[in-house]
């Protein structure tokens, strides 16, 4: 799981995890480099290093995989399409998300909730 590497991490850069929280608990908002830098009260490239050190991931491919973990949950404890699913975690559109969701996990929304809903 990304989120494995997170916690020991953050402990040690408070700084980062003001950013870390904002992702995970709005990971719909229009995150990016610079608004996660502010929120960090850091430079943007200072926080992109330090980001980076941290938690082995870019700021950007830390938002897409908080994105995707949530649709996961959504997947699994909702009735919500596809493509809400996708609107609801910040993918503008159904595609997008289907491709980033089936390069991440192996298979695509729609299979892999059919596979979870057979057990």
């Amino acid at each position: 799981s990304f989120d494995a590497g997170v916690a020991p991490a953050l402990l040690r850069n408070p700084k980062l995890s003001r950013a870390v929280a904002a992702v995970l608990e709005h990971p719909a908002v229009a995150h990016t480099v610079a608004t996660m830098a502010l929120e960090a009260g850091m430079s943007r490239s200072a926080f992109a290093r330090d980001f980076k050190a941290a938690l082995l991931a870019t700021p950007m491919e830390f938002v897409i995989r908080a994105r995707l973990a949530h649709a996961r949950r959504l997947l699994l404890s909702t009735g919500h399409s596809v493509a809400t699913v996708g609107s609801i975690v910040g993918f503008l559109s159904r595609s997008h998300f289907s491709r980033s969701f089936r390069s991440f996990y192996g298979i695509d929304p729609s299979s892999f909730r059919r596979s979870r809903q057979d057990k």
